[in-house]
């Protein structure tokens, strides 16, 4: 099992015990599927690529959740994000999301997922 794997499985666990009534669903990105179904998944949802892992509702509310393993490099020591097409892709959706009045971040690993969470949901 990958890191990010293993990752969003102790985040969804956290949200099923500490937030029992939140919904929460994460993104099929990185789930095996035909050729077929990957065409249909790509030609119904806009943007094609750079959706959050996990999303959370509550209340009115919902936060997008890109999920990183622990070290992953996001930034440089300046503060801007690394220069890596995926996570500049997932940083244009999350400012999409932004605009449009929705919380969007990444988190680095389990403590700072959870410090997000629960942050939003308290």
């Amino acid at each position: 099992m990958k890191q990010e794997q293993r990752l969003q499985n102790q985040v969804c666990d956290y949200l099923r015990l500490q937030y029992p009534s939140v919904m929460f669903m994460i993104s099929p990105s990185g789930i095996k599927l035909t050729i077929g179904q990957g065409k249909s998944l790509k030609r119904n949802q806009n943007p094609s690529k750079g959706w959050p892992d996990l999303l959370i509702f509550d209340k009115g509310k919902i936060l997008f959740l890109e999920l990183k393993p622990d070290g992953y490099e996001l930034y440089k020591k300046d503060g801007t994000l690394r220069k890596n097409e995926h996570t500049n892709n997932q940083n244009e959706v999350h400012q999409m999301l932004h605009t449009r009045g929705y919380k969007a971040c990444f988190a680095v690993g389990f403590d700072q997922a959870k410090k997000i969470i629960d942050e939003h949901l308290k």
